[in-house]
């Protein structure tokens, strides 16, 4: 029976569809996980930006001293907002990379763990590629 299992998967083209799906995840993994919540925080720093130059523009600054001042503020607002963005995409990327070892592993328990910490995050795209998965290995 396990070798008429093993023809059948191998004559449907079921091997071969795992095998690209799992090769189409890797090559886009970062495309598909990474930059979607990225996408967000530029949009909020650009529209950040904007309000504050427009703020500086249309505000009324009665000396040169706290023209500098507002400068200086944005800058250092600006620094902050940058370093917690590289702070946040290492932090996410390190996360990643945890999680693609998990799944190279092929262990199940590894996966109920992975998928329960993503549920926990709020994370609703990992269930629909650990779904995908499941339907794919026919479980």
């Amino acid at each position: 029976m396990s070798k008429i299992l093993h023809y059948s998967l191998e004559w449907s083209g079921g091997r071969e569809l795992w095998q690209r799906f799992r090769l189409r995840v890797q090559e886009s993994f970062a495309e598909l996980v990474i930059l979607p919540p990225l996408v967000e925080v530029f949009d909020n720093y650009s529209v950040l930006s904007e309000r504050l130059d427009i703020l500086i523009q249309t505000r009324r600054i009665n000396n040169q001293e706290q023209v500098e001042q507002e400068r200086e503020k944005i800058t250092k607002i600006q620094q902050n907002l940058h370093k917690s963005i590289n702070k946040i995409g290492r932090e996410f990327k390190a996360e990643i990379e945890q999680l693609i070892g998990d799944l190279k592993t092929d262990k199940p328990e590894h996966r109920l763990k992975i998928k329960k910490e993503a549920e926990k995050k709020d994370r609703k795209g990992f269930s629909l590629i650990f779904d995908a998965v499941n339907e794919v290995e026919g479980t």
